[in-house]
């Protein structure tokens, strides 16, 4: 996970974290770089605001495209605002090297939504696109290694927050955004030839400051895509959800429908929403997020969606949200990553409920019945259970015959038979299968030495987050 943290105070200052998951669903910091405050004159990569993360010059090095300013070294009162990418300096290192910036004004307020474009024109070169304060939208498109070029600006149209995708199916790329003001203008460009792109579709919604754009890959099933984007309206001290679908192919006519709607405060303000398949189900959720509340939505009919997971932000203090969607442990389904003052959440579906026990040590000797239960979808055929001995588990001694033996025995009255039972390093692992789609089984393991040792269940590619200990 790469982030943005930190306060302009001496103990906590501005900067980017690299926090690298080590499994069992624990991360560890693995690099900081440090920003300055008062910023000095120049480009520091560490005070910079992260956006996307890609290889947009394909060397095969991570890019991070980031705003950031940089004051002017001979006028204190000028402070340029800036789009850079940091790039790591090569492939066992993390981003930190400034490898390219382009200056568009100055003495704005940042930040300004930025992200990585699919090589929109088909050229097969990557851009960048942002809703930048001083020359309107632009896009830049990658030219060689650390080269970035602006070839398209829309200084016209109203732009804020963007989301990507061929929307009306045609085989032409498009992205949407909606304007911060009070007519809330949505807006639709297409691509129209190399680097060219216009407007095709527009809707005026009368609700202001539409700065957070999504999108579905097709969540109801009907064959398009879906983008959203939600209005925040102050004086009513509430967010409206609106959902976009072409109506036909190739036309660019949209509908749109009001989906849902949350209050807020004053003091809730931030928001950035991702979608994605989270259920392991290949069909992608609407995840709304929200300062106050994140919901996920499932259709149940063309253009119908029903809430069915909602999360109230703990985060506490001021209240923002950005979230992501991506498997970040690569157990095989997307974790939903929410970040807001100061804290981090990670959600995952729950693939397997552990039943009993739920809590214990147990000693050599002992027989320990282990319930659990599996949900579909997602659909959850294999299931491993460990034993770790102590905090620190050192390598079992080769198995003997007699009193050394480890076995496991299923005890379940359907029968089903154990497929493996093997060594791995500091622990004992058995796996069964049901291929039938059952969705309970019995386990009872047993341990004969001189140990203690706790119990977990485990997802297919082994990372739990279902320990009993």
């Amino acid at each position: 996970m790469f982030f943005y943290t930190g306060t302009i105070h001496p103990t906590d200052p501005l900067r980017h974290e690299v926090w690298e998951h080590q499994g069992w669903n624990r991360f560890s910091l693995v690099f900081a770089d440090t920003g300055e405050y008062p910023e000095p004159p120049g480009i520091t990569t560490g005070n910079a605001i992260p956006f996307a993360a890609g290889d947009i010059d394909n060397d095969g090095l991570t890019d991070i495209v980031c705003i950031t300013v940089e004051p002017d070294s001979s006028n204190p009162n000028i402070v340029y605002v800036v789009v850079i990418t940091i790039e790591s300096p090569d492939s066992f290192s993390y981003p930190c090297s400034l490898s390219w910036f382009y200056r568009c004004g100055n003495n704005f307020a940042i930040p300004f939504l930025t992200c990585y474009l699919p090589d929109m024109d088909g050229d097969g070169r990557k851009e960048i696109l942002s809703a930048t304060p001083g020359l309107g939208t632009c896009i830049w498109e990658n030219t060689g290694n650390d080269q970035n070029q602006l070839v398209w600006r829309d200084i016209t149209h109203a732009f804020s927050s963007m989301t990507v995708g061929d929307f009306d199916m045609d085989g032409e790329m498009n992205f949407a955004s909606a304007s911060a003001g009070s007519s809330g203008i949505t807006s639709v460009w297409e691509c129209t030839g190399d680097d060219q792109y216009q407007i095709v579709y527009q809707d005026t919604v009368r609700q202001p400051n539409g700065v957070d754009a999504f999108m579905t890959n097709d969540i109801d099933g009907n064959g398009f895509p879906e983008f959203y984007v939600a209005f925040e309206n102050v004086p009513r001290g509430k967010i409206y959800l609106y959902m976009w679908q072409a109506n036909e192919i190739g036309t660019d006519v949209y509908h749109r429908t009001l989906l849902d709607s949350v209050g807020f405060s004053g003091t809730m303000w931030g928001r950035i929403s991702e979608c994605g398949d989270i259920d392991g189900d290949g069909i992608d959720e609407l995840i709304w997020t929200t300062p106050d509340v994140i919901k996920v939505y499932k259709a149940v009919g063309d253009n119908d969606l029903k809430e069915v997971w909602r999360w109230n932000n703990d985060h506490g203090g001021f209240r923002s949200l950005v979230s992501t969607v991506y498997d970040i442990n690569n157990d095989g389904y997307n974790e939903l990553i929410t970040a807001g003052n100061a804290k981090i959440s990670i959600f995952e579906i729950v693939a397997v409920d552990l039943l009993s026990p739920n809590r214990g040590t147990y000693n050599v000797g002992d027989t320990i019945p282990i319930r659990w239960v599996t949900h579909s979808p997602p659909r959850c055929d294999s299931l491993s259970l460990f034993l770790r001995r102590g905090i620190t588990p050192s390598p079992f001694p080769p198995p003997q015959s007699g009193g050394n033996e480890r076995e496991g025995e299923l005890i379940d009255s359907r029968g089903l038979p154990p497929l493996s039972a093997e060594e791995n390093g500091g622990c004992t692992q058995s796996d069964w299968e049901d291929a039938s789609g059952r969705t309970r089984a019995t386990i009872r393991m047993s341990l004969c030495g001189k140990t203690r040792f706790t119990t977990a269940i485990a997802s297919p590619s082994a990372t739990s987050i279902w320990t009993a200990r």
